[in-house]
């Protein structure tokens, strides 16, 4: 009987020997999950290495699962006998062993090992690869069959991570790619031959585990595996030819014998790391790869392998800048001849019956619906995949063979929108025109509470070909700062307006365009010696956003709207009591008069093509929830966040979540010349959603990402695994998010306020952390934790720094908020269901640090403060013009601590609770 859960039991036996590998590995290691089947393939070189292996990959197990493994079981090999006896003494785990004779008892393990090697062998035979490639095909079949179906139609890799895999990135194992040369500089003169071919051929070995689109591969060249994310593939090519053809062009060159194996230091070092690289790896046909990829002859732009085929000739009296503009619609050339895609799909389904890979035709599964074998449930699993990827092409689109209609759809719907807007005119083409080019993009939508999919197509004007002063000059459209959209939220909230979203359709296109603009269509809308002369403007134009921007402008402002001075994205009609918030086409109306609103709505669509959504629930990629009869709001990006762990495999359960973002001792420091760098891209992109979460939802997460954000050019590997500590716990806490309650706290005197902290040079540099928050009904609105610029030489002297940034913030905001409450107030009364808010003059501001406090309300300067850069003494003026106060809170109550430096995780559970990150409750919008 099967354990319940990962990691419940472990099997372990090791495989071989094996023909000697070119990275001189004889054994493999094969560990099986028994709860989910998910294995792991392990080379060695030697038997006696296991021990080393094993240890290694279980720190990295139960760090990224953040559980113990209970139980292991394997066979009496000496090796892994000794292994599991010493974890039992010093983990706790139960040690089995099966008796001798009856290598049943671990028959999961032994399974494994026949599916695995059958598998490799196929794929070595299939690529026409040499016997010593076996390690990279093993791991490659171990990667693919943990994510084949095997268990009511989920596969091992769901079973273990509680997650559906991604198979897009898999390709057909041992084919040709090219990669990207890198140019190595030469050894005699340490210059790099910038005319040196700028793609080199390499053969595909094995699947980066841990970072979707990075492969191992094999540099044919140079004889050995490499890392890149920079490749090309060609999986009609088996890469054995190609490296046959290298070995006896290197043995006609060399009189004397050469040593193929010539990177002699992958031994079993390079094999540990490999394998951290690029864990377990699986089986699954080379079918997938095909519909994936275009093969060399769908290639088109820059990254054609091969010069463009000359177009037939021109009847038309076209000049070469249009024949050029032409040939860069690369996008709309035919990916390749109809139903292309069913056609190879079918061609490689075929080739693997041939191959005795499947046991039936293809088209025999299809038929038989109720084929509930492991095969036949992976091929109709990787059949759906494929045909949901998004199309690149216009071809490709309406050749789908499944969404095929749904493209054509979306495309008519675009072009009859388009037209209705009268987004351009046909005209003769002349001699000299400036053309710019055109193409559709397609995006399928994710269905919204229960509405299904959106197959949305979009003529999209590639607008680099414009030259400033010409063909565009304004390009600058303003859109609302994350502060502004929570001010807009918390005021909905504190007075309790109705709030709904409108959405501006093909809002650019209902934009008049200043200047001339001539397009080239794509092809299925191209009629023969013309060109569209564009009245409106198009996705992708330079101007775009600031032609609608003045339209919608325009429009509200006919309407009554006066645009606030703090930030223009922010409108009010004080005659109506409406506010809105303008973010490009996504437009946010509230009001205390739900027929106002109505009203509204029916004006602007007179002037503008719209669409109502109804009652806001998102914005922004926020969810927006309201408990009306409490007056509370909560802003959260549980979806984004979810995405994001699906990206990095983070969605496994964990027994204990992770109780803080960063570890109380943690100081982050930068990377020694000692340490192991990471890898850059990898650490950038997973900041970079660190960081977005932190600007938007989650100020609990802003000071660990702004101690991140300052390694972002030298990673160590510590600083990717906080980065991916912060990943886990905002993964833990995907529900929690910015409440909005009022009144509830600190009543109408503390409708806005701010608090200012700093932490005294707790850094290597000596320099001190500032940290601030602005509270707006009882909710964040604005924060900041960043490094003060010059070292302090006290902990008051620090506080008192930290004043004058948090107070200038504090003041523009309070201007906005009081504009904003001012307006509406104006517009509605006592027997209205908006509520009457008076925000006071001045900017109320805390600091923990009564010295600090002293001499910022000291008008002259001392010898202890006469140092300090003039421009930290702004506070004074603005104390003694009334426009701060400040005022002394004790450091329990100091909220911008957790801004500052790392907490206990109890400690931090209090910072959270006290600036209103608070998880969501069970509880829909209600009125």
């Amino acid at each position: 009987m099967a354990s319940e859960e990962p990691l419940d039991l472990i099997h372990m036996d090791i495989s071989g020997p094996h023909p000697t590998a070119v990275n001189k590995a004889k054994y493999y290691i094969v560990v099986v999950d028994d709860s989910s089947k998910y294995k792991w393939v392990l080379p060695i070189q030697h038997r006696r290495d296991a021990p080393a292996i094993l240890n290694h990959w279980k720190r990295q197990i139960e760090l990224k699962m953040d559980k113990r493994i209970k139980a292991f079981r394997t066979d009496n090999a000496p090796e892994l006998k000794k292994l599991t006896l010493q974890w039992q003494d010093e983990c706790g785990s139960d040690a089995q062993f099966t008796i001798p004779g009856t290598s049943s008892q671990n028959g999961t393990a032994e399974r494994a090992i026949r599916t695995i090697n059958d598998s490799a062998r196929t794929m070595i035979l299939d690529a026409q690869m040499p016997s010593e490639f076996w390690p990279y095909a093993s791991i490659h079949a171990a990667y693919i069959a943990n994510r084949a179906s095997i268990q009511n139609s989920r596969s091992p890799f769901e079973l273990f991570f509680s997650v559906q895999p991604n198979t897009f990135h898999i390709h057909r194992w041992g084919c040709k790619i090219i990669f990207h040369n890198a140019n190595d500089k030469n050894p005699n003169t340490q210059q790099k031959n910038k005319m040196e071919a700028r793609g080199r051929e390499g053969i595909l070995l094995v699947v980066d585990e841990k970072v979707t689109g990075r492969y191992m591969c094999w540099d044919i060249k140079k004889k050995k595996e490499f890392v890149t994310e920079s490749l090309q593939f060609f999986e009609e090519n088996p890469g054995g030819p190609m490296l046959e053809k290298t070995r006896q062009e290197d043995a006609n060159h060399t009189p004397t014998t050469t040593n193929t194996d010539t990177s002699s230091e992958n031994n079993t070092e390079q094999i540990i790391t490999q394998n951290d690289k690029v864990p377990n790896t699986e089986l699954v046909p080379e079918t997938q790869e095909d519909a994936t990829d275009p093969t060399p002859e769908q290639q088109t732009g820059d990254s054609a392998p091969e010069e463009p085929i000359a177009t037939a000739v021109q009847t038309d009296p076209m000049d070469e800048d249009m024949q050029e503009a032409e040939t860069t619609q690369g996008a709309e050339t035919p990916a390749d001849n109809p139903d292309t895609i069913q056609e190879r799909i079918n061609k490689q389904l075929q080739d693997l019956y041939m191959k005795g890979i499947l046991k039936r035709p293809y088209a025999q599964m299809q038929q038989e619906e109720n084929d509930d074998t492991p095969t036949a449930k992976r091929i109709r699993a990787m059949m759906t995949n494929l045909l949901e990827r998004e199309p690149e092409t216009y071809e490709e689109a309406i050749n789908h063979p499944v969404n095929g209609p749904r493209w054509q759809e979306a495309i008519q719907n675009e072009v009859e929108t388009l037209r209705e807007f009268k987004t351009w005119t046909e005209v003769p083409y002349q001699k000299g025109m400036k053309l710019v080019t055109a193409k559709f993009v397609f995006k399928v939508k994710p269905s919204i509470d229960d509405q299904p999919r959106k197959f949305k197509a979009r003529l999209v004007a590639q607008g680099f070909r414009q030259i400033r002063g010409i063909d565009f000059h304004e390009t600058y459209a303003p859109t609302p700062r994350p502060t502004t959209t929570r001010t807009f939220f918390a005021i909905v909230c504190a007075m309790n307006l109705n709030c709904q979203k409108v959405d501006a359709t093909n809002a650019f296109a209902q934009a008049e365009l200043g200047e001339t603009v001539h397009l080239i269509p794509p092809p299925s809308l191209h009629k023969s010696g013309t060109v569209w002369k564009l009245n409106k403007a198009l996705y992708g134009l330079k101007q775009a956003s600031y032609a609608w921007r003045s339209k919608i402008a325009d429009c509200l402002n006919k309407l009554g709207f006066t645009q606030c001075p703090e930030d223009e994205c922010i409108m009010v009609n004080s005659d109506t009591g409406i506010m809105i918030l303008i973010y490009v086409d996504d437009i946010a109306v509230a009001g205390s008069n739900s027929r106002a609103i109505q009203e509204f709505i029916s004006n602007l669509a007179r002037t503008i093509g719209i669409k109502d959504m109804g009652e806001l629930r998102t914005f922004l990629g926020m969810e927006v929830t309201r408990d009306r009869k409490k007056n509370r709001m909560w802003l959260t990006q549980t979806q984004y966040i979810d995405k994001m762990a699906e990206e990095l495999d983070m969605t496994a359960h964990r027994a204990r979540p992770i109780g803080a973002p960063i570890a109380s001792w943690e100081t982050l420091e930068p990377k020694q010349p000692e340490e192991r760098a990471a890898n850059k891209p990898i650490f950038q992109s997973i900041l970079g959603t660190l960081m977005y979460t932190s600007v938007m939802t989650r100020p609990d997460i802003t000071f660990a990402t702004s101690s991140l954000s300052q390694h972002t050019t030298n990673p160590a590997e510590r600083h990717l695994e906080a980065a991916k500590r912060v990943a886990r716990y905002l993964r833990d806490t995907n529900k929690h998010g910015i409440e909005f309650a009022f009144p509830r706290r600190g009543g109408m005197d503390e409708f806005l306020v701010g608090y200012s902290d700093a932490d005294y040079a707790n850094s290597k540099d000596r320099k001190s952390i500032s940290g601030m928050i602005y509270m707006l009904a009882n909710g964040p609105v604005h924060w900041k934790s960043q490094k003060q610029r010059s070292v302090a030489t006290s902990t008051t002297e620090a506080e008192y720094v930290g004043f004058t940034p948090c107070a200038k913030d504090g003041i523009w905001l309070n201007r906005l908020v009081k504009w904003c409450i001012d307006k509406m107030d104006m517009a509605l009364d006592t027997n209205q269901t908006g509520q009457i808010i008076k925000v006071r003059n001045d900017t109320l501001m805390y600091g923990d640090n009564q010295a600090a406090l002293k001499i910022a309300g000291n008008l002259g300067a001392n010898s202890k403060t006469k140092h300090i850069d003039v421009q930290y003494h702004a506070v004074k003026e603005w104390i003694r013009e009334g426009k701060v106060t400040l005022a002394y809170a004790t450091t329990d109550k100091m909220l911008a601590d957790g801004l500052t430096k790392p907490l206990p995780a109890t400690k931090f559970n209090e910072f959270r609770s006290q600036i209103n990150v608070n998880a969501v409750p069970n509880v829909a919008n209600t009125e």
